[in-house]
């Protein structure tokens, strides 16, 4: 039972539910006739504030071994802030929740187009080692 218990909210963490990101259906712009571009990582890079990183004591104590790779779809909205996110991969479940807290911490450059400020979509990738998350560049 408690095997159960636990997939099912490795589950839940893994398509993005009880975190604080509405659904990403949800949140895209051209649902609400805002614009958006699609940018690689390195773009992305340079525009790059602050924030990305997340300690999880939990897996610090718990799973110390623990490293991998998380792949995070994410969207940024005009004023560079990270409104949604949700994971495409990761080479553990159990890193997924850290991973979502890392680059909901992230902070970026607003994008122009012809001085519209524009919604911008990116798929992060995230490095945890030892409990520790950070986007990985």
């Amino acid at each position: 039972m408690r095997a159960k218990i636990f997939f099912a909210s490795l589950l839940l963490t893994a398509i993005g539910v009880g975190q604080d990101f509405p659904s990403f259906a949800d949140c895209e712009p051209r649902h609400h006739g805002e614009l958006s571009i699609r940018v690689s990582p390195a773009v992305e890079h340079g525009r790059f504030l602050k924030g990305g990183r997340f300690e999880d004591p939990n897996l610090k104590h718990d799973a110390s071994r623990l490293r991998g790779n998380v792949e995070v779809r994410t969207l940024i909205d005009p004023s560079g802030k990270v409104v949604c996110a949700m994971v495409i991969s990761a080479s553990s479940p159990m890193l997924s929740t850290g991973a979502l807290e890392a680059v909901k911490t992230a902070e970026f450059k607003s994008y122009e187009i012809q001085q519209d400020k524009v919604f911008v979509e990116v798929t992060l990738r995230v490095h945890a080692d030892k409990g520790v998350f950070k986007i990985a560049w």
